[in-house]
């Protein structure tokens, strides 16, 4: 597996924006893209923040690993942000092809009882 591949070390856990991590790198990566909406929403309709929308902003989350990137969050609610019409929904689905032509994609399903 890609764990076995990592250096055993001790991690040094650190939780930061993408804005404060510009110019860093570091071996294991954890990019939250969780999001909360309500019970009667559809993800569909779920709007991504300009935060989100950012290219800039997307490039620099998802480069910092040097060996591991872990994404978790709903890949449809990005892929299909407002109904298709946001250009980072294109960027987000690109990303999970290519995560998912690897065979790196996994359901929480997979890795939650």
């Amino acid at each position: 597996s890609v764990l076995d591949t990592l250096p055993r070390m001790t991690p040094t856990p650190r939780l930061t924006t993408v804005d404060q991590f510009q110019g860093m790198e570091k071996d294991v990566m954890v990019v939250s893209l969780v999001m909360n909406r309500s019970e009667d929403e559809p993800r569909r309709d779920v709007p991504l923040s300009r935060f989100l929308q950012t290219p800039e902003r997307i490039n620099v989350a998802f480069s910092r690993a040097r060996r591991l990137l872990i994404i978790v969050g709903c890949h449809t609610a990005y892929t299909t942000a407002q109904r298709g019409r946001c250009a980072a929904s294109a960027i987000y689905g690109r990303i999970y092809d290519v995560a998912r032509s690897h065979g790196s994609v996994r359901r929480v399903t997979d890795v939650v009882d």
